[in-house]
């Protein structure tokens, strides 16, 4: 896992589609042993994952919607990326993302 979250953090510097295009073949043909996979370990907690954190108290914060790296889009795609991730988490919890 340290190996694979080294590698993930190499791949941010890439262009994003590029990036996004060698994580997509990866995670489908890349095994880690003992049926683990790619995606398991780059996998987003579920929705109601996060309503269960919520009820217990955490506060759920949103960054972007795609993962991709900030830097190398352009302002109103930055935009995109922050507000719909910020709208479609007050959205599933039902509560304001401050």
């Amino acid at each position: 896992r340290t190996s694979l979250r080294m590698l993930l953090k190499q791949l941010k510097a890439l262009p994003n589609k590029r990036r996004d295009d060698l994580i997509a073949r990866w995670s489908a043909s890349v095994s880690l042993g003992d049926e683990m996979h790619l995606r398991d370990v780059t996998r987003s907690l579920s929705w109601t994952q996060l309503r269960q954190l919520t009820a217990a108290g955490i506060e759920i914060g949103s960054h972007t919607v795609s993962h991709p790296n900030l830097r190398l889009l352009e302002e109103a795609d930055r935009l995109a990326e922050l507000s719909i991730s910020r709208l479609r988490i007050e959205q599933e919890l039902c509560r304001p993302v401050t």
